[in-house]
């Protein structure tokens, strides 16, 4: 008899009636219990339905209208074995099954998929009957946020595959690194260094100064103080120092400051195995091999082998090289303090060498000194009374580090700072086998260095010359002096400075032609008359006087009253930008905005001045100052360094006709001025003298087309540092801008343009609005002796007009005519000496036209 049919179902269809039933459960039995008919197919009909049709094409449906499947489903989700089965995720592993039933019976119809689609495929329904995927996400069954969000088995499984992925990639990477053969000698390839025509040698730069020393003979101060500065684990870290690498790290991906995260042992596989490629590569290499060598070699072995191969500065390689070079000692005497100087120039020695003059390396050198004494204390290395009581060691003055002698010494060093500035390293430039070409022509530097011999040979002890000589086309530089001997000398030309004096008053002449000023204005030049400026009297050279004279004749004679009334009327401030522009550093010592900076109370380089003359010479266009052309390397086909295009092309910073104004009024300073002897050069020559007061320096600064040259001497006293009064030489009782200088220069630029073609400067258009006037500050003159009968000469002649005591520019500042209106002389002195066009390079072709 069947069984009395639950009244909520629906009546099953007479194809559905005559398929057996399922057993009803045995009466007593656990009501949660799977019934015991529940078999494999069961199971695969409660994980996915069963499919709309039965063995016999009908379909599976009881008279009620529910499907067999789902009867059976709802029985086995009551069930303990459906829990445990649901919670085990057991039921998800049929998939495959039930597509294997679908290929037995055929596909369901078209409206019966479709509403299957629907009801699964959006969220809390199952997957359409023949889908199946290997990762459940989206997530079936789910809607709303929870249908997106991940199970913990997709979550855990994905970590652990990540996991085992990263574990698998080291094990390759670390397996696939293999330690190559140690040989320290092949690092050391010697850098050539060429003159501008590819094939006369300057100099070499090579490592030869390595001296090695066992670990025993370091004393333990220097030991303790380069752990304590580079590596303060490095007897307990396994070669690599894993919170390091890290917060370098982080400080990379942030854009803090950079920070090393190398140890010893990555320095020494660095150094040693030639690891230097700039690249994520090498530093995953140098790391596995830091490793395997801490596995392979002992910790002392390691330092040893470190301590003897690291870059220490002025050409020193290895620890013993270093305390020669320092203290002129046997590393084995070196006492605490000397020893925290030395860990402390580890990373930098360049900029850390407190004896080459530059005061922020000495700063650098001091800080570093105390840091590293500080990290000894910390690591319970040096006791803290004792650090309290060290003082800065006293460090011997660098020899000369370049080879070469005379003026090559002086090239090599400038190419040396200058390649360490284009992004060569001293260690790499030292050992990289570079061939650098310079744009320093052979004959033109013998032919300066011939000029100075000549002129110099009775000259005083202190006395100190520099010269500079620039293309004023490319920017690069042709030739320089820089002393009698690098050992001896700083160079004159690059390092030492001297008061500009009136060289500087071109740069008032052409803000004033830019200023719509005409050289055909006339300004008061009489004599004896004073012009105070604060504390300040400003008169004309030797009382001469000139009378009411224009700025052509102002800028032969070097008339100190009318330029002072001239950079009144167009304000200081545009004399000293007018410099920057042309190419005087911005931080050059007293370059101020005071009423008098037009008499150069600024302290120069010469080849600044040469640099800024350059700029004059190419009518208006400024290029920065260089002396590398070109740098290759042997070993590297692929590298090559030229100078960018930019240097070459320059900036122009004045107009073309103002320039040529200026040009041809400074052209009068050689046809009827104190640099008259400068017409034996036989062409059409611009420049200025300048002599500074109390005859502290003395210049002569000139340009034709092709060359600027600058030609400066000053006099240092006994102690080879203050400055003295120039004695007089050479025939000459007092030297001027007009006497040494001038006489040097031109026999200079006599060889150096030799056989080239006369080039005249662009015609003058003489423009600018005509001014007779002169707004002076307020002017005292003196009383006049009583020894001296004659007539005080009045400070205006009366045959000259009546003039308007402040005239209007339209594009001049107003004049200021009295003295509490006008700025008091200040100076601002900055101790960092610049070195502009370090970091820039010369497109010359061979020796830039000068063979």
């Amino acid at each position: 008899m069947r069984p009395t049919a639950d009244p909520r179902e629906r009546p099953r269809s007479s194809r559905s009636a005559e398929r057996p039933t399922a057993r009803p459960a045995t009466p007593g039995s656990d009501p949660y219990s799977a019934p015991s008919s529940f078999d494999h197919q069961d199971a695969h009909t409660v994980a996915y339905g069963a499919s709309p049709y039965d063995e016999l094409g009908g379909p599976a449906q009881s008279p009620d209208g529910m499907s067999r499947g789902r009867r059976t489903q709802n029985r086995l989700r009551d069930s303990r074995a459906g829990q445990l089965l649901a919670n085990t995720g057991a039921l998800s592993l049929f998939g495959s099954q039930e597509d294997e039933q679908l290929d037995r019976t055929g596909a369901p119809s078209r409206g019966s998929r479709t509403s299957r689609s629907r009801a699964g495929g959006g969220g809390a329904g199952l997957p359409p009957q023949g889908y199946h995927r290997y990762l459940n996400y989206p997530r079936w069954g789910k809607r709303g946020v929870k249908r997106w969000l991940p199970s913990w088995k997709l979550v855990t499984g994905t970590f652990a595959f990540f996991t085992l992925l990263l574990v698998g990639v080291v094990f390759y990477f670390y397996n696939s690194v293999s330690i190559p053969p140690e040989d320290p000698s092949t690092l050391a390839q010697t850098t050539t260094v060429y003159y501008a025509n590819g094939k006369d040698e300057i100099g070499r730069l090579s490592a030869t100064n390595r001296q090695s020393v066992s670990i025993k003979k370091v004393p333990d101060s220097l030991i303790h103080a380069v752990l304590a500065a580079e590596d303060h684990s490095f007897y307990e870290n396994s070669g690599v120092n894993y919170t390091s690498i890290l917060r370098a790290a982080i400080a990379t991906v942030t854009g803090g400051n950079q920070q090393g995260g190398s140890t010893i042992s990555q320095q020494y596989v660095k150094n040693v195995y030639n690891e230097r490629e700039v690249s994520y590569k090498r530093k995953m290499n140098e790391a596995v091999l830091a490793v395997k060598i801490n596995r392979k070699l002992d910790k002392d072995v390691i330092l040893e082998r470190y301590l003897n191969t690291i870059y220490w500065g002025r050409g020193a390689w290895g620890v013993q090289a270093a305390s020669k070079t320092y203290f002129n000692k046997d590393v084995s005497k070196l006492d605490e303090s000397e020893s925290a100087f030395l860990a402390g120039i580890i990373n930098a020695p360049r900029l850390a060498d407190p004896t080459d003059g530059d005061p922020l390396h000495k700063e650098r050198a001091n800080r570093r000194w105390g840091v590293v004494l500080d990290a000894m204390v910390t690591q319970n290395w040096l006791d803290a009374t004792k650090r309290a009581e060290l003082k800065f060691p006293k460090v011997v003055k660098q020899k000369t580090t370049t080879s070469g002698t005379g003026q090559a010494a002086y090239l090599m060093e400038m190419v040396r700072n200058e390649a360490q500035d284009a992004g060569i390293d001293e260690q790499d430039l030292s050992t990289g086998g570079y061939q650098i070409t310079t744009t320093f022509n052979k004959r033109l530097v013998n032919a300066g260095d011939k000029a100075v011999k000549r002129w110099t040979k009775d000259a005083p002890k202190g006395l100190r010359v520099g010269m500079a000589s620039i293309n004023p086309k490319t920017g690069g530089v042709l030739a320089i002096y820089g002393g009698t001997g690098i050992d001896k000398q700083l160079n004159q030309a690059t390092k030492d400075r001297a008061q500009a004096a009136s060289t500087f008053k071109p740069f008032t002449l052409i803000s004033a032609l830019e200023d719509g000023v005409s050289l055909e204005s006339t300004y008061n030049g009489n004599s004896p008359r004073v012009i105070r400026v604060g504390t300040k009297e400003i008169k004309n050279d030797s009382g001469v006087s000139y009378g009411w004279i224009n700025l052509i004749k102002a800028t032969a004679s070097s008339v100190n009253t009318v330029y002072v009334d001239l950079n009144n009327q167009i304000g200081p401030e545009k004399t000293k930008n007018a410099a920057i522009a042309a190419g005087i550093p911005k931080d050059t010592p007293d370059l101020g905005s005071n009423l008098v900076n037009v008499l150069g109370t600024a302290s120069v380089h010469p080849i600044d001045l040469a640099n800024a003359y350059a700029t004059f010479a190419a009518q208006g266009v400024h290029r920065q100052w260089h002396t590398i052309s070109k740098i290759t390397r042997t070993q590297y086909p692929d590298y090559k360094y030229v100078v960018p295009s930019d240097v070459v092309k320059g900036d122009k910073v004045f107009e073309e006709d103002k320039v040529a104004d200026l040009t041809y009024a400074m052209e009068q300073v050689v046809q009827q001025g104190s640099g008259v002897y400068a017409k034996a050069l036989n062409r059409p020559v611009a420049g200025k003298t300048g002599t500074s007061t109390g005859s502290k320096s003395a210049w002569f600064a000139g340009f034709t087309p092709q060359v600027a040259t600058v030609v400066g001497l000053h006099q240092v006293k006994k102690d080879g540092k203050s400055l003295g009064e120039l004695q007089g030489f050479g025939g000459f009782s007092t030297i001027y801008g007009g006497s040494i200088p001038v006489r040097i220069w031109t026999d200079y630029m006599t060889a150096a343009l030799a056989g080239k073609e006369v080039v005249d400067f662009a015609k003058p258009p003489h423009g600018g609005e005509i001014v007779s006037s002169s707004p002076t500050p307020t002017v005292t003159v003196p009383p006049t002796p009583t020894e001296t009968p004659t007539e005080t000469p009045t400070e205006q002649p009366t045959e000259q007009p009546t003039r308007p005591s402040q005239p209007t520019f339209t594009q001049g500042p107003t004049a200021q005519p009295t003295e509490t209106t006008t700025p008091p002389v200040t100076s601002t002195t900055d101790t960092l000496p610049t070195f502009p066009g370090q970091g820039d390079d010369d497109d010359d072709d061979g020796n830039n036209g000068f063979g």
